[in-house]
């Protein structure tokens, strides 16, 4: 929450104290600080906001999985154009404003870039984990957007409070606190960095096909993309709907924690190289990432055999 303008609120004579935080719930005695002390995540449940979006009578709607979890992220839907006509309502959004927080100041590394493993990759990655790190200490909720015409909106005041209450009672919502949020993805997206460093080190048969996945976990985490065809055969061959369902997030538990080579994955051929290891005329070398920890990087993974993402 950004206030602004109250500087000469807290020299009132009426609100005088020692403690500032204080003569800040008195004057503006609207602000819970003890609540906003303790930042929290929300999250769309999407199993039930996608059955009211269906109850509302809007268009198959597509769902934003938030990193790899099967029942959380973020919905949206259009409504019939019969429809809309008559409700005066086209579109509807319900997705969580954690997007804000790389919105704008993150790139991805090519696939390239973690193929090598070279600077290029570990700062962009770096920088990721240093956002997150860093929004562990505030909140950010959840929005729910409805494109409407002037006259839907005047109608839908004065009930709109009851209708929400209603909508978020209904657990609508799971709130995290932040630090635990942010921290469990932020040591995926470091598991991740890692096997991606092995990855490079060692060229198992599959490292392109891997290198496609591991850039695909790691993008699913902080953003909504659209994977490439080589990436989308590689999830087809892993199973990763049906996994992401049955245990709630992914698992790969066939990938060896030695050789690195995936059951279900298949080795590389000519054109996923090409597709991975295209350089745009730069050389890329593998590079050690400075901020790592030197005692990790001859051993194995920590995960054992699987990684979770």
């Amino acid at each position: 929450m950004d206030i602004r303008g109250i500087k000469l609120t807290n020299k009132e004579r009426d609100h005088l104290g020692n403690d500032p935080f204080e003569v800040l719930a008195d004057v503006i005695p609207a602000l819970d600080f003890d609540f906003m002390s303790k930042p929290e995540n929300g999250l769309w449940n999407l199993t039930k906001v996608d059955a009211y979006f269906a109850q509302a009578g809007t268009n198959t709607s597509r769902l934003f999985n938030v990193g790899t979890l099967a029942d959380y992220g973020a919905v949206s839907a259009e409504y019939p154009i019969d429809r809309a006509s008559v409700i005066q309502m086209r579109y509807h959004m319900a997705y969580n404003l954690i997007f804000e927080i790389v919105h704008g100041n993150i790139q991805f590394p090519e696939n390239s870039d973690a193929y090598a493993a070279n600077g290029t990759l570990h700062a962009l990655i770096n920088q990721i984990i240093n956002l997150y790190t860093d929004a562990k200490q505030s909140s950010y909720g959840v929005r729910d957007e409805v494109r409407a015409s002037i006259q839907t909106v005047k109608a839908l005041l004065p009930i709109a409070k009851q209708k929400m209450a209603a909508y978020v009672n209904a657990e609508t919502v799971i709130w995290i606190p932040s630090r635990i949020y942010f921290d469990f993805w932020i040591r995926h997206i470091q598991e991740l960095k890692f096997l991606q460093t092995r990855v490079a080190k060692q060229r198992p048969s599959n490292a392109c096909n891997l290198t496609l996945l591991n850039m695909y976990l790691i993008k699913s985490i902080v953003t909504n993309h659209c994977e490439d065809s080589f990436t989308r055969f590689v999830l087809q061959d892993l199973n990763f709907q049906p996994s992401s369902q049955h245990f709630g997030i992914f698992f790969l538990p066939t990938l060896h924690r030695h050789t690195l080579v995936v059951h279900q994955m298949e080795q590389d051929d000519d054109s996923v190289i090409q597709h991975v290891t295209s350089t745009h005329g730069k050389r890329k070398q593998r590079q050690k990432d400075i901020e790592e920890d030197p005692r990790r990087t001859e051993g194995v993974p920590p995960w054992n055999s699987s990684i979770m993402a």
